[in-house]
């Protein structure tokens, strides 16, 4: 029988989940691994949701689309044991299969690593093995199992992420991809530039062909980034995969360069603002996309 504490834990985690944010995820991963017990007990809170619904989790087969919401006819035991099955056909050898998150949800993989999705994620998984990924596009941490024998891939875009055990965050949207690591180490495209980014380090790739642009990351999750004169269209793309927002820029502030330092806090709402005030502009929000134009195009 669940511990009562446990239960109202995972049912505290399960509310909080659309509204979580970093380092909020990577407190959820960690109490996920602490004991055996809060990932069953998770786990009867998550299919008790579906139930509530009446809607089958959105788990498809790569390729296919996604499957239209069926009723589920089943007793809670029951569904928990459908569940289970679901989740570990992911990771059998020779198979790869989608996962579609339209919700912030978490996975755990084969090898025992561990992965949270943000919401409006797309990943497949078992591309080339059980310990190979592929993010197709939102955000997702991963909380690796070490195995410095059999290396952990994600391949993001045109790139290749590579660890053997670590927590780290990968964003990728708009043909960009961003990199945070807050354990351990990962190395982006061991195949090519083998660029390794170390705790407490991001890197981020505006766009194909981009130049990599580091950052640091403090204890309270602020992110440091120095520009040395790239135009505000590419300084505006790394914000957003930084904050995993959108983010437009107008033509005509687009190629402005940009030379400093820029400190994010995290908050788009505070963040974005700032960045459009330093170089005398203005940022707008229409409750989607931000905009950041000269004060004259923003009226």
């Amino acid at each position: 029988m669940t511990d009562r504490s446990v239960l109202e834990a995972a049912i505290d985690w399960h509310l909080r989940q659309e509204t979580m944010d970093a380092d909020a995820w990577l407190r959820f991963v960690a109490w996920l691994e602490a004991d055996p017990s809060h990932a069953a007990a998770y786990d009867t809170v998550s299919v008790a949701d579906v139930l509530r619904h009446e809607a089958a989790p959105e788990v498809v087969a790569a390729n296919d689309n996604p499957p239209r919401p069926r009723r589920w006819w089943l007793g809670a035991g029951v569904a928990a044991a459908v569940l289970v099955a679901a989740v570990s056909a992911l990771h059998l050898p020779g198979q790869s299969r989608t996962v579609v998150a339209a919700t912030p949800q978490s996975l755990r993989l084969a090898d025992g690593s561990t992965v949270a999705l943000a919401a409006n994620t797309r990943m497949t998984i078992g591309t080339g093995g059980p310990r190979d990924v592929r993010l197709d596009s939102g955000r997702a941490t991963f909380h690796v199992t070490h195995d410095a024998a059999h290396p952990f891939a994600v391949q993001v875009g045109q790139w290749t992420v590579q660890d053997v055990g670590t927590i780290f965050t990968v964003t990728h949207a708009n043909g960009g991809v961003d990199i945070a690591v807050r354990e351990g180490a990962i190395t982006l495209d061991p195949q090519g530039a083998a660029l390794p980014v170390r705790a407490g380090e991001a890197v981020s790739v505006a766009r194909d062909g981009a130049m990599p642009i580091r950052s640091a990351i403090a204890q309270n999750g602020e992110r440091t980034l120095q520009f040395g004169g790239e135009n505000l269209g590419t300084v505006a793309r790394t914000v957003a995969l930084a904050l995993n927002v959108g983010i437009a820029v107008s033509p005509d502030a687009a190629q402005s360069p940009f030379i400093g330092t820029l400190r994010l806090t995290g908050r788009a709402a505070k963040d974005i603002p700032h960045l459009a005030a330093m170089t005398g502009m203005r940022a707008t929000n229409d409750g989607r996309t931000w905009t950041i134009a000269s004060a004259e195009t923003a009226h």
